[in-house]
């Protein structure tokens, strides 16, 4: 299922990943670009491909993901979906950080990155 709330005026979106009771759930927090391109840069109102999906409230702004989403099953036919491509990185491509923005468990290493990637969210160091 998708969870999507406000926060600060925007949009978040979290997967769900237990059933019915149990608080688990994945913050979509950022990805990569790759179909949708010029949809995107309008509706973030920029040509940096950096600038759209690099935070949760962008994201959500880019794809147009409001609360007319939220509870939704991921599934194709509804269209919001994740697939698998086939592309592979090792462990060692992974960083783990601190979570942004949260203090509660601020040593819990609870974000997980692609190393060096520039659409990542967050600041560079955590990257």
């Amino acid at each position: 299922l998708v969870y999507v709330y406000s926060i600060h005026a925007r949009y978040c979106m979290n997967f769900v990943t237990e059933k019915a009771g149990l608080g688990c759930a994945v913050l979509v927090r950022a990805a990569e670009p790759l179909l949708g391109l010029e949809e995107m840069a309008r509706a973030r109102g920029t040509d940096r491909s950096t600038a759209w999906l690099s935070g949760p409230g962008k994201l959500c702004q880019a794809l147009g993901v409001d609360r007319e989403l939220n509870g939704i099953a991921l599934s194709p036919k509804l269209g919001l979906w994740v697939e698998d491509d086939g592309w592979q990185c090792g462990p060692r491509q992974i960083r783990s950080t601190p979570r942004i923005g949260v203090t509660a468990a601020h040593k819990k290493r609870l974000r997980y990155v692609l190393r060096n990637s520039p659409y990542a969210s967050g600041p560079k160091y955590l990257r």
